[in-house]
């Protein structure tokens, strides 16, 4: 079984007119339950686009756990949180 605790990753965010890096921060909200399906909150200075993008991304790596280790539900059943505290958008 998988477990976060607490997550600090960094992300690039390119633009036209270049790029900054993004601090993102997860962990679980509550401990996943088996018969419980999971969910995500997204909170922070995220748009609509990125609020997608990270639903794909979720989505893409429960697909891809499915097919490595059929046993593993974390990302199935885990109740995420994902916050970005910081956007910054050079115009």
């Amino acid at each position: 079984m998988c477990s976060i605790s607490n997550l600090k990753a960094l992300s690039r965010q390119t633009a036209f007119s270049g790029g900054s890096t993004l601090y993102i921060e997860t962990t679980t909200r509550r401990p996943n339950e088996d018969n419980s399906e999971g969910s995500l909150e997204l909170t922070g200075h995220l748009g609509d686009v990125m609020k997608e993008s990270a639903r794909i991304a979720l989505t893409v790596a429960r697909n891809f756990m499915t097919k490595v280790d059929t046993k593993n539900n974390f990302l199935n059943t885990s109740h995420l949180h994902l916050h970005v505290p910081e956007v910054i958008m050079r115009v």
